[in-house]
């Protein structure tokens, strides 16, 4: 069924998010205190109290009206206190684990756990949550979870679309059934929500967005939707019920404005690296927008073996920051005319540690960290610093390796003028299969014969007079 797929049982897929280290903030802090006030009056079915003036302020927007239903006979007094007893315990627990933050995997636990506690407490056999992709304003499932037997779900929804497409465009739960009198003709855009609006198969269901939740934000913007689902028979979604909920998302909401928060801070701290980059480079002639080029020919050759987005990012990345933890070795010692002695070349040496640790707060990927530590390996081992081999090196290192002495041998020296083509092949000849992978360097040499690298190194002029002669 085109768009639709069918989560595993009790499976959940990975949320697109990088994987970046995340620090506590404030943040999580007060929704913490914000919803364990909240949820234990709930449950103490007392008033809600109100948080204190410097706490975080988080507005739920009002239900939707409930079509009234026949009440059915109620367990046994028994019973209903084993079922509430199982409840507390439930959201207890994801109160108890659901708020401080120190790796995305943590924040990806939290998301995945509460919606799982959000189908388990409905009696749901199916749930999912849908994010705004903000390139076309469309919703796109990331986690879905199915009791007993897979279910279908959507994997796309335009606004307007689809139970999930009407919350996203009023911002308030929304609750479906068979019983809900919109009659068996399918709903068009103005009419009002019908059962038609549900996915296949499903008898009711309710839906809820998930919304910026601090007050700090003054636009209140749309994350995405939780979406419960009903298959076998015809459960109603009671107004106690859909409000425990909607402190569930809530708990969703504030993951995912934390993320939103510190990935933007993260992108402005790579501005700052890559500025720091440049006006280091830019004190020597000889090394000015190296990590540019570099990054460049490592995207090209890249995209020749294939690489997906990801990988292709995480390169970018890694190359234009991999010269960083220069900045802490002397001028001294850059700026040296002639060869360093064996005591200088050792500290410069040192360089891919520092930019190691300066950038690991930035809660940068694994794959990235290496390609930072490690670009200077070599296959057979005579690298550094870590002294890694064949085995232990990926394509994007091995890409990056590469790349990187390519244009160290392209440039001009204090102590050697840059190398002409010639030359350059036969450097690359010479350690291919030692120091450099072989097949990395058949496919540059195949980027410098059809000169798809030329707009790197040759002005606009140069480049006319070479296509002219």
């Amino acid at each position: 069924m085109k768009n639709w797929r069918r989560p595993a049982k009790l499976a959940s897929s990975v949320l697109p998010f990088p994987a970046e280290k995340l620090t506590k903030t404030e943040n999580t802090r007060s929704l913490a205190s914000a919803l364990k006030a909240k949820v234990h009056a709930l449950l103490q079915n007392s008033d809600l109290r109100k948080p204190k003036e410097d706490s975080v302020v988080f507005s739920t927007p009002p239900l939707q009206k409930v079509p009234k239903r026949k009440r059915r006979p109620s367990a046994s007094s028994e019973q209903a206190k084993k079922a509430k007893l199982g409840q507390d315990q439930l959201l207890s627990q994801l109160l108890e684990k659901g708020f401080s933050y120190d790796t995305d995997e943590e924040i990806l636990e939290a998301v995945e756990d509460s919606l799982r506690v959000a189908v388990i407490l409905s009696g749901a056999t199916a749930g999912y949550i849908m994010l705004v992709n903000p390139l076309d304003y469309s919703l796109i499932n990331e986690v879905a979870i199915s009791i007993g037997i897979p279910r279908d779900c959507p994997l796309s929804r335009g606004f307007g679309e689809g139970i999930e497409g009407r919350v996203a465009i009023g911002k308030m739960p929304l609750v479906l059934s068979q019983s809900d009198g919109g009659g068996r003709t399918k709903s068009k855009k103005g009419q009002s929500p019908s059962v038609y609006d549900l996915p296949p198969g499903a008898s009711s269901g309710l839906c809820l967005p998930l919304l910026q939740s601090r007050s700090a934000k003054p636009q209140i913007g749309l994350l995405g939707v939780m979406t419960l689902l009903h298959h076998e028979k015809e459960k109603a979604f009671s107004e106690d019920l859909i409000e425990t909920i909607q402190i569930i998302t809530v708990m969703v909401s504030g993951a995912l404005d934390a993320m939103i928060d510190l990935l933007d801070k993260r992108e402005r701290m790579m501005q700052e690296l890559n500025e720091i980059v440049v006006q280091m480079e830019n004190k020597d002639n000889s090394t000015r927008g190296h990590s540019q080029r570099v990054a460049e020919i490592c995207l090209r050759i890249g995209a020749r073996f294939g690489l997906d987005t990801e990988a292709m990012r995480l390169l970018r990345t890694g190359a234009l920051l991999h010269e960083i933890g220069k900045v802490r070795i002397d001028d001294e010692i850059l700026l040296k005319p002639g060869r360093l002695t064996d005591e200088e070349f050792g500290i410069l040496r040192m360089y891919p540690i520092y930019g190691y640790q300066m950038c690991e707060p930035l809660g940068l990927s694994s794959e990235a960290l290496m390609l930072i530590r490690n670009h200077a390996e070599r296959l057979d081992g005579s690298g550094y610093p870590d002294r890694l081999k064949m085995g232990d090196i990926p394509l994007p290192l091995r890409i990056l390796s590469v790349s990187d002495a390519f244009d160290a041998m392209s440039s001009h020296r204090s102590y050697r003028a840059g190398m002409g083509h010639r030359e350059r092949n036969e450097q690359l000849n010479r350690f291919a299969g030692t120091q450099f992978d072989p097949t990395v360097v058949e496919t540059l040499k195949s980027l410098l014969q059809n000169g798809d690298l030329d707009d790197l190194y040759y002005t606009s002029s140069a480049l006319e007079q070479m296509h002219a002669a």
